[in-house]
């Protein structure tokens, strides 16, 4: 079996690793893009409980002492929905870098796979076109011995 053969065979074994890592990174992004949107909704949800906290402040009104607790307590809920929501915020922002890190890699891997498999299909074409000439070569050789000699010289 000529070398160039298995030549083709890593090319091929090359090919499906790099549709594997193809695979990967849309997978990567399609959950990158996840994370990004879910990022925004928690950015937005904060938005929305800071201005509803910020509209609950009185502003030197007179209220009862019952109103004042219960103002109180809503306060509370709404900045205990803030620290909520920024921890969530964090998390989701450090999940959205960890992706954008494993994206770097997997295209890292890629670019290295695409040059393994130029580099495999180089080997492969010059096996290919010794294993041609030598096949030539040597018909040429069985060509030359057979061929009568008779001794004159042109």
């Amino acid at each position: 079996m000529p070398l160039w053969h298995k030549g083709r065979k890593l090319l091929m074994l090359s090919e499906r690793k790099t549709q594997i890592q193809q695979r990967l990174l849309s997978l990567q992004r399609q959950a990158l893009a996840s994370q990004e949107a879910q990022l925004l909704v928690i950015e937005a949800s904060l938005q929305n409980v800071q201005t509803t906290l910020s509209a609950q402040y009185l502003n030197a009104i007179a209220v009862s002492k019952a109103q004042l607790f219960e103002q109180r307590r809503q306060q509370a809920v709404l900045l205990c929905e803030i620290q909520k929501l920024r921890l969530e915020h964090l998390q989701c922002k450090q999940q959205c870098e960890l992706l954008k890190e494993q994206l770097g890699t997997i295209q890292i891997r890629l670019r290295e796979l695409d040059h393994k498999a130029l580099k495999f299909e180089r080997w492969t074409k010059g096996e290919k076109q010794r294993w041609n000439l030598q096949a030539l070569s040597s018909e040429e050789a069985e060509g030359q011995e057979t061929m009568p000699w008779s001794g004159r010289l042109y």
